[in-house]
């Protein structure tokens, strides 16, 4: 702080500093409660079709989460007290005197009960198979919509609870979905999968908050909706022999920048 009382702490570290990855022995078991309801639907003018979706609601107690370091130091901090299990898991320099003061000395992260977590959404699934001539056709689409996605971290008695809104960012989408679709002609068959992910906010190395990503980053926040496509053969030579092959990711996609493997 400065003689005026201002936060003007700058973050010393030119360089990392030691940490560790690990489990947590004084994790508690997760307690779930969960609602589902939905339908199965096989239309008698239509033979092979069948449709169904399921709505679901689950709320976690307990919840168990691996949280990532930003997310470990944002949580101490934005918490109604510095007394609870994220401000645990890292250290800083003490010495006023060190060019280093303030700066990270170690982090540990590591799996934690940090709350509940609520998820909402609603599954839907079509699968339609229909033979054409000496084809058979094997089609299928699963699509998920989520509607909510939140973390939630208790407070002290008197105080709201801290609620992270964490829908739509990265390995979070809004929407999910895969199509499958086969063809098979006596012992040759052709296969297509194509997975479907929505826009979600890049991680950065800081990571991006879905709340605050726009008014921070603005678009550049965000991903593009995200396809690949994989495509597999098969012949049956003899019931002891068959012979396979295909392609994953036909159109080169490549993982987000701020990711070395995903999707």
């Amino acid at each position: 702080f400065d003689d005026n009382g201002d936060y003007v702490f700058v973050d010393p570290l030119s360089a990392g500093f030691a940490g560790v990855v690990g489990g947590n022995q004084n994790l508690q078991p997760e307690e779930a409660t969960t609602e589902t309801v939905g339908f199965v639907w096989e239309p008698i003018f239509l033979e092979g079709l069948t449709v169904s979706m399921d709505y679901w609601d689950i709320v976690i107690d307990g919840a168990i989460s691996e949280i990532s370091s930003q997310n470990i130091v944002n949580s101490c901090y934005d918490a109604a007290s510095i007394n609870n299990p994220f401000c645990d898991l890292f250290e800083r320099n003490p010495e006023p005197t060190s060019a280093q003061s303030g700066g990270f000395t170690f982090l540990r992260q590591t799996l934690l009960n940090f709350g509940s977590a609520e998820a909402r959404g609603v599954d839907t699934n079509v699968q339609y198979a229909f033979d054409v001539g000496n084809y058979s056709f094997n089609l299928g689409l699963g699509l998920t919509k989520q509607n909510k996605l939140d973390f939630i971290q208790p407070a002290n008695p008197g105080e709201p609870a801290t609620v992270d809104d964490e829908l739509g960012e990265m390995r979070r989408p809004e929407w999910a979905g895969q199509l499958n679709a086969r063809v098979t002609n006596g012992r040759f068959s052709l296969g297509l999968n194509t997975s479907y992910l929505s826009e979600q906010t890049l991680d950065y190395e800081s990571g991006v908050e879905i709340e605050t990503a726009m008014d921070n980053y603005g678009p550049a926040a965000f991903t593009d909706d995200f396809y690949t496509h994989n495509l597999t053969g098969q012949f049956e030579y003899s019931p002891q022999l068959n012979f396979y092959g295909g392609v994953t990711n036909v159109t080169d996609e490549d993982p987000y920048r701020t990711e070395r493997g995903y999707p």
